[in-house]
């Protein structure tokens, strides 16, 4: 009955894991708690975030943590949220063999795609 797995009523980052520690935590989080800010999702403790996500990566060194922040279990059925929500949080790790890219602030080449999404009527 969690509203963010029914309905997507929440929100997530995916952080690069890199000796066993998540990159730019400071910077995700921050992103984060603004993003439940803006939803009206009470932001949980960061330093029980971070214990957590410790949890989660435990022992391996490269992969991707991601972190799903919902607006909890719905008091009832239905698309209204609780006027009093108890978020809930979701921590999966997805470890890697090697890190990629070595430095998570070199720069990274893009390009614009040609090709156009299709239009569904």
């Amino acid at each position: 009955m969690d509203r963010g797995l029914q309905y997507g009523d929440g929100l997530f980052e995916t952080i690069a894991v890199r000796a066993s520690r998540p990159l730019l935590w400071g910077y995700h989080i921050e992103r984060l708690a603004e993003g439940a800010r803006r939803l009206g999702i009470p932001a949980p403790d960061t330093g029980l975030m971070y214990r957590e996500a410790r949890r989660a990566i435990g022992d391996a060194p490269h992969g991707a943590l991601k972190l799903l922040l919902t607006r909890g279990v719905a008091e009832q059925r239905g698309y209204a949220p609780s006027r009093s929500p108890s978020p809930s949080r979701i921590f999966q790790f997805f470890p890697s063999s090697t890190p990629y890219p070595q430095n998570p602030l070199e720069p990274v080449r893009l390009r614009f795609c040609d090709t156009p999404l299709a239009l569904s009527p």
